[in-house]
């Protein structure tokens, strides 16, 4: 039988993590696994691509570098009152880190 990969791994400890009913034991061995610079790459991977399917505000690669995308209207974020659009792929995290801080505390429709 083929050894789960460190991908695969690190999909499966989101799952777990996620549910309520974690214990001690499997916490203290999560931690354990993501000692190994491998695996924690590949945990921060996998985290990083659920957190973005699961975010408003998304992060793709657009033709002249990356673009904050509001996935209710699937077109280019406002920002500082301009499309968050051909911007570095640093700069287009933060940015969709803000809004959607913005829109998990934020009641009323965005104004972006």
């Amino acid at each position: 039988m083929k050894r789960p990969s460190a991908n695969d791994l690190a999909a499966e400890w989101i799952v777990k993590l996620s549910q309520p009913s974690i214990g001690n034991d499997e916490l203290h061995a999560f931690f354990a696994w993501r000692r190994d610079p491998g695996n924690l790459a590949a945990y921060n991977a996998a985290s990083k691509a659920y957190r973005r399917s699961r975010e408003r505000f998304r992060v793709e690669p657009d033709p002249f570098g990356f673009s904050v995308i509001d996935i209710r209207t699937g077109e280019a974020a406002e920002f500082a009152t301009r499309p968050q659009a051909g911007i570095s792929e640093a700069d287009a995290e933060a940015i969709a880190d803000v809004l959607n801080r913005r829109a998990l505390t934020d009641p009323t429709p965005a104004r972006h």
